[in-house]
């Protein structure tokens, strides 16, 4: 017959079991999904900002310095010498339709098209207004299809596509 003391004990050696136990069934159930490219790829720089992948299959990797295009054999870098206007390439988004949107370390807001990069045509109203405030930018969120919203260290600013008109929302 069980007693009420024999229940506790029950029950204190059922705990301590699960703890022992279930750490170790949590470490064993965990998989590498990751394989480490940076010994067999050469990549410009081992300090990534963000990683995409496109429609396509590629893997885009921004970069202190450069941009990457991996397609899972060789890698494609973007750097002063074919078309990043700047070193490094801090940020790296698609919008809703696909569309690779990228801003240099300069501030400089470029596209993807095909295997060239494009400067948007709003780019350098955008630069001036960073400058002035000495603001490095770090995301970019879409509003619909027209509008941009590039968010800075200090501050938000809201581009409208179609005018290129920028305003400082924050």
């Amino acid at each position: 017959m069980f007693t009420f003391d024999n229940m506790q004990v029950i029950n204190r050696v059922v705990l301590q079991l699960l703890f022992f136990f279930l750490p170790v069934l949590a470490v064993t159930g965990q998989q590498l999904l990751f394989e480490n490219l940076g010994k067999s790829i050469p990549f410009p720089s081992m300090e990534c900002y963000n990683v995409i992948q496109d429609e396509l299959g590629y893997i885009w990797i921004s970069t202190e310095s450069g941009l990457c295009r991996y397609n899972g054999a060789s890698l494609t870098v973007y750097s002063q010498e074919n078309g990043l206007p700047e070193k490094g390439c801090y940020v790296l988004t698609k919008d809703y339709a696909g569309k690779i949107w990228l801003v240099t370390s300069d501030n400089r807001i470029l596209c993807v098209s095909g295997d060239s990069l494009v400067e948007t045509s709003f780019s350098k109203r955008y630069v001036e207004m960073q400058r002035a405030k000495i603001d490095l930018t770090y995301a970019i969120d879409f509003w619909g299809d027209s509008v941009l919203l590039l968010h800075g260290n200090k501050r938000i600013t809201r581009i409208r596509t179609a005018t290129g008109n920028c305003d400082t929302l924050m």
